[in-house]
């Protein structure tokens, strides 16, 4: 997100700092439960809903902050606390999530769901189909969220489940204020990016930029700047030697 030409991305650790800006994004996390504590020791849940009353336009939870927007964390296993209970979360969507001892740990691919609420904050970025914007990730958290009220919100995405089947995955308020998803790498799909941009954009006035730069690209350029700095750094020949791996054609 850094590298597009159009926005700022900041990392705030007090609520003071926090501001009104565009997005507020909640990233994912080591430990949720203790996270969203420190979230209320901060005073950063009276922030937020106080940035959203003043013009934020969209607060996001990836993975853990998505586990956040809920109505509550269940940990019976004691997962991520001393011993099991529960938490209360933001209360944003009607979610409440229970942390498991098992992982989930999946590649994930398919489109944004037809009633999508990520684009819906303004544009003529809302009216592109889930058809013209195919998205892939993948998902890494402990726990398993259920949704308590379908009708009230909008799924996000429809995902590949392990038999081929779609299936619903993230969901956001109707108008497209509060949304959460457990897909990471999000932001590098990049028609995705640059619509979802594009749309807030055009909420505060300002004509679309359509695409800028390829996240895949600049990934293995990126990939490819830390190989150079390795075999500057190292005697290859003698790594080759040990690994016993002829240089020819290296």
């Amino acid at each position: 997100m850094e590298d597009e030409p159009d926005t700022a991305v900041r990392y705030v650790s007090t609520a003071v700092e926090l501001g009104t800006p565009d997005v507020i994004i909640l990233p994912g996390t080591k430990n949720t439960a203790a996270d969203l504590d420190y979230l209320r020791e901060q005073g950063f849940p009276e922030a937020i809903a106080a940035a959203l009353n003043r013009g934020t336009r969209q607060l996001a939870g990836i993975c853990g902050g998505y586990q956040m927007l809920g109505l509550k964390l269940l940990d019976p296993h004691a997962v991520e606390s001393a011993e099991p209970g529960e938490r209360e979360g933001l209360g944003l969507l009607p979610l409440s999530t229970s942390f498991l001892r098992q992982k989930t740990t999946v590649r994930a691919s398919g489109l944004l769901a037809q009633d999508h609420p990520l684009l819906l904050y303004g544009g003529e970025a809302a009216s592109a189909t889930a058809a013209e914007l195919p998205v892939e990730g993948y998902e890494i958290h402990m726990g398993t969220t259920t949704n308590h009220d379908p009708a009230s919100v909008r799924s996000l995405f429809q995902l590949k489940g392990p038999d081929g089947s779609m299936q619903q995955e993230g969901w956001g308020t109707p108008e497209g204020r509060v949304w959460g998803t457990y897909l990471h790498g999000l932001f590098h799909n990049d028609a995705l990016r640059r619509a979802w941009l594009d749309g807030l954009r055009q909420s505060k006035g300002l004509a679309p930029l359509g695409q800028t730069f390829s996240a895949a690209a600049l990934r293995e350029q990126e990939f490819d700047r830390l190989a150079d700095t390795v075999r500057a750094s190292l005697d290859m020949a003698a790594i080759y030697e040990i690994m016993g791996v002829s240089q020819q054609g290296r």
